[in-house]
């Protein structure tokens, strides 16, 4: 895994970039059926992050994953923060309609289409953005 250069730095530029990030990170997570991007980008207590992990778990124990990305960033928006160091980000995106396959190929499921937004609690640690807490609003 490599954070792109935008998302290291320790500013509110570098706190959207990451949530964006994380946000691509969890829809490949489904793609890959891998759950170490998200684990090692979550803080300790990510309800969030816990929920994509089990998410992408069970998938894998089944046979499944989803065969393309079906997420794409439309817009961000950074609540107002006075902490430098925490920054909750709203990323809306739009879902494709993304078949979910089994090992032979067989679609079993798929995503739903549609526009969201998820909220992407960024904390820095010291040295680099983790994840506190994400989740769909």
């Amino acid at each position: 895994m490599r954070v792109p250069d935008a998302a290291k730095a320790h500013t509110e530029a570098g706190a959207i970039e990451f949530a964006k990030f994380v946000v691509n990170q969890a829809d490949l997570a489904y793609v890959n059926v891998d759950d170490s991007v998200i684990k090692t980008l979550s803080g300790p207590s990510c309800e969030g992050c816990d929920v994509t992990i089990k998410g992408v778990a069970d998938q894998k124990a089944a046979g499944e994953r989803q065969v393309a990305p079906s997420l794409t960033i439309l817009a961000t928006n950074v609540l107002p923060s006075q902490n430098p160091d925490a920054y909750d980000v709203q990323v809306q995106v739009r879902s494709e309609k993304v078949d979910i396959v089994d090992t032979k190929g067989k679609t079993v499921n798929s995503t739903q289409a549609g526009k969201g937004v998820y909220r992407v609690a960024t904390r820095w640690d010291g040295k680099q953005w983790t994840v506190a807490d994400m989740g769909v609003e």
